[in-house]
């Protein structure tokens, strides 16, 4: 029987906000199509998924890796308990660039707030349950469903996705580039391999976009000016997406311009930038055909960058000389350096820029920004945030809350045990937090096993020190604590990771001028190379715990300014590096940073050892500092280019003609833009189309009965197997059976003779009887036999027949051959050919003949004259079918 299929946006539908996420149901089988969020991480609009999640799902599938498409992966994974046998498909760059994403998303809120609505142990296990796949890569999936990936062209890894459940096709593309850029080829090719899928699920944002008539180069000569001005340049963008274009077309650009280059630095501020980088150097492989033959022939890589200097933090782009350009995420001048920089520096500077390259979300403040233009007065207050080091008494009074802290745990373990000396290991480490504490007035009370001393080093405020308890209980409190702590004074450090053939060591430490290749490392690797690889961007990211210059910002009211400081509790004193970890000794809100790397390529220079890590790793006491922008005038120029790396609308509508499907769904896109396609698709004579809107359930069932048949054993020897795309085709003549448990088998012609002479006697036709003998020509006709016949419960009855003549059958050309395609194809075989009156014209003078070739409804019809021209263009059409 046919399948059902049934299709639920969740949201995204019928609304210009780029997060989109769709539920696609194929009978029993119910699979997650996208989980996208916007960085404002709104909870709300999450809603709609919490019951599909308590429901169930089969699987996910991404297409692209960024938050309008898995951001909300970390918040399934950890707050709505997305199960861990639920497998999550997308390609290798989504897997790795996505973790990218979330990676400097969470920073930025982290940096900004107090941000707790997912953790960085969420992102880390969302990823690795994700399960990385190719293009082209048939992945098999429960209910008999079958999913493969093709190239979208959007971003690096962007993926259009194709669900195969016997005659069902299903397609799901959003966000598609048709056009071939540096690193991507786009997707033109991709109408080719997926053609007339009984279903098309399409986003329509963008379809009103009209071509930009702006080239690349405008944008750029922008920049220059600008800078030759004495401005600065910011360029809000994303964090591992559209902005590795950017960066590799501003290097390009810089490398052509050595003057430009000479004056003007060009900056990546991102807080996992380097890894980004590094990421994107080892997958040439997912990259256009120009990139990926410019490096096996010159090992050339374009994220070799050498005009752009990636940073970690804004006090290292703020070391650079100006004027310069900054590209800084996050688009939406929400939150993220972008914000900072622009309240800061580029706002009130009328030599200044900022350059917006992406669509943009209405309702942020960058959407209002580019809509509004320059002289835009803004009279509500605008707010930011820094995390600053604490100084001073603060540090001093941080510091005395952690002292007692440790020691209440450890007398709280010292009163619960029966003999507090038994395990003194454990509670040592409660008591120095895993380090000796030797100094201050704490250490000295400590060394000397004083509990006066230590009493009056604790203070007052300390539980169970008050001045009214007697000293003796005191003293028998805390000597017993001191002695425990200092029992065992040394700390056992972890060994190194080791295998059977002993440590754990990186191969690419040890080449000099080779490439390390394609290597796959597994986790237990990653832990022991942790060490080396914090080592290796150690030297590329200066400190960020170190406090940024605010002093001019700190005053009450000047320049527009006010100061609002909340002290919290630590956070990191290194660069964020890949991995930004929480531990369980740390207080809330306290990190400390460990690379874990997922990726196969290193840089050679990167494993150089650094003797720092160690001291790299503690962490710092930080407070976060709000600041307040009050009637704010916009006195920089704003400059809007299109380098999104979407389809236009024109070219967006002709992908989906050329596809051809038989049901299209409209999930994405704003109330205008959905009518607009709609109605486009109407004109063109597409009649099953629906746009549902969000958490709207449209049933897009086929009306085709579809049985499965099982092929005898004597009929598969004889066939001739073609393969065509996906399917493979043959020709045979037999006949359809049913066994006797109801399955229906097909037989060859001589085998169903030999049957029927084992009928009894008496049996005629049109008898109910376990066999079917209703010849057909091939397996479709067969099934539309069984269709038209008198079925009982699982008995099908049909007239037995009696006649037979082997008389073979026509031939059947198999593809869709256009004449545009054909007419390049004969220019290619030096066989020019004219358009004329909607036939294709081959002529020749010597000797004088015409061939035409014609499409009608359902034929491809070849005229002329009996010549050596005729037959040429007749064998030339037949090499474009397949012939069975």
């Amino acid at each position: 029987m046919a399948s059902s299929i049934r299709v639920t946006p969740l949201y995204g539908a019928h609304t210009s906000a780029p997060p989109l996420c769709t539920v696609l149901e194929i009978d029993d089988g119910v699979f997650l199509l996208d989980c996208g969020w916007n960085d404002r991480f709104d909870v709300a609009l999450l809603e709609p998924l919490r019951p599909v999640i308590t429901r169930g799902i089969d699987a996910v599938f991404l297409t692209h890796p960024d938050l309008a498409h898995l951001g909300a992966l970390p918040y399934l994974v950890g707050k709505l308990g997305l199960p861990a046998s639920v497998p999550i498909y997308a390609t290798t760059p989504v897997q790795i660039l996505g973790q990218m994403f979330l990676y400097d998303a969470h920073q930025h809120r982290y940096y900004g707030e107090d941000f707790e609505t997912f953790t960085l142990d969420d992102v880390d296990e969302a990823f690795e349950r994700m399960r990385p796949v190719k293009y082209q890569q048939v992945i098999e999936l429960a209910q008999n469903v079958f999913a493969t990936a093709y190239p979208a062209g959007h971003l690096l890894g962007g993926a259009i996705w194709k669900f195969q459940k016997e005659s069902e096709e299903i397609v799901y593309c959003v966000d598609v580039n048709h056009r071939r850029e540096r690193l991507l080829n786009g997707c033109a090719s991709t109408p080719q391999l997926i053609t007339k899928p009984s279903h098309l699920i399409v986003g329509a944002s963008g379809v009103l976009t009209a071509p930009s008539q702006k080239k690349e180069t405008d944008l750029w000569e922008a920049v220059v000016e600008t800078l030759r001005g004495g401005g600065d340049v910011l360029m809000p963008v994303d964090s591992a997406g559209r902005c590795l274009e950017l960066l590799v077309a501003a290097d390009e650009f810089w490398t052509a311009h050595p003057d430009v280059a000479a004056l003007y630095p060009v900056v990546f501020a991102q807080h996992v930038g380097i890894h980004t980088i590094e990421f994107a150097k080892s997958l040439i492989e997912w990259m256009s055909d120009a990139v990926v033959s410019a490096f096996d022939s010159r090992r050339e890589n374009p994220f070799r960058l050498r005009h752009v200097q990636v940073v970690h933090g804004l006090d290292q782009a703020d070391a650079l000389p100006s004027p310069k350009v900054v590209m800084a995420p996050l688009p939406s001048l929400d939150y993220g350096f972008s914000r900072v920089l622009f309240l800061q520096r580029i706002a009130a500077d009328p030599r200044a820029m900022v350059l917006m390259s992406d669509r943009l979300e209405s309702g942020t403040f960058a959407f209002r920004l580019a809509v509004e233009k320059e002289k835009l007065r803004v009279r509500e207050p605008l707010t930011y945030a820094e995390r600053v080091p604490l100084q001073g008494e603060e540090l001093e009074r941080w510091q005395r809350e952690q002292e007692k802290a440790r020691f209440v745990g450890a007398e709280v373990a010292l009163e619960s045990a029966e003999m507090p000396m038994v395990a003194p290991t454990a509670v040592a480490e409660k008591l120095r937090g895993g380090r000796v504490v030797s100094s201050g007035p704490l250490g000295e009370a400590l060394v000397a096993g004083d509990a006066a001393q230590l009493h009056e080093a604790l203070g007052p405020d300390f539980p169970g020190v008050a001045e009214d308890e007697e000293e003796d209980d005191v003293n028998q409190r805390y000597q017993a604590l001191v002695q425990a702590g200092l029992l065992l004074p040394h700390v056992e450090p972890e060994p190194p990771p080791h295998d059977a053939y002993g440590e754990v060591i990186d191969p690419a430490r040890y080449m000099i001028g080779e490439d390390p290749g394609d290597r796959t490392i597994d986790g237990d690797a990653f832990e022991g190379l942790a060490k080396s690889a914090d080592n290796a961007f150690s030297r590329h990211a200066p400190d960020q715990g170190e406090p940024m210059d605010l002093e001019p910002h700190k005053t009450d009211n000047i320049d527009g300014f006010h100061d609002e400081r909340m002290a919290t509790a630590p956070s990191p004193s290194v660069s964020p590096s890949v991995r930004p970890e929480r531990t369980s000794a740390d207080a809330p809100g306290s990190y400390h940073r460990r690379d874990r790397f997922r990726s196969s390529a290193h840089d050679n220079d990167a494993a150089v050892a650094d003797s720092t890590t160690s001291r790299a790793l503690e962490t710092l006491p930080t407070k976060l500092v709000r600041y307040v922008v009050n009637d704010l005038t916009i006195r920089c120029a704003v400059r809007n280019f299109d380098m999104a790396g979407l389809a236009d609308g024109r070219s967006l509508r002709q992908l989906i003609v050329s596809m051809a499907p038989q049901r299209v769904i409209i999930i994405h896109g704003s109330e205008r833009e959905t009518a607009a396609l709609t109605e486009y698709l109407g004109k063109k004579n597409f009649t099953r189309l629906y746009a549902p809107r969000a958490r709207e359930m449209v049933d897009v069932s086929s009306d085709t009965s579809v049985y499965r048949i099982k092929l005898d054993d004597s009929l598969l020897r004889r066939c001739f197997w073609r393969r065509m795309q996906d399917y493979e085709l043959a020709w045979f003549d037999g006949y359809i059976q049913t066994d006797p448990d109801g399955q229906l088998r097909l037989v060859s012609v001589e085998r169903q003779t030999e049957q029927e002479q084992q009928l009894p006697e008496g049996t005629e036709s049109g008898v109910d009887a376990a066999w079917l003998a209703a010849k057909t020509t091939d397996a479709a006709s067969a099934a539309t036999a069984l269709v038209d016949g008198d079925r009982t419960a699982n008995t099908t009855t049909f007239a037995l027949v009696t006649e037979r003549t082997q008389v073979g059958h026509l031939n059947v050309f198999v593809g869709d051959l256009r004449l545009s395609d054909l007419k390049e194809i004969m220019t290619k075989s030096l066989m020019p050919a004219e358009f004329a009156g909607g036939a294709l014209c081959v002529e020749n003078d010597r000797p004088p003949s015409i061939v035409l070739v014609r499409k009608r409804q359902h034929d491809l019809v070849i005229e002329g004259s009996l010549s050596a021209e005729y037959f040429d263009v007749r064998d030339l059409v037949y090499s474009q079918y397949m012939i069975l």
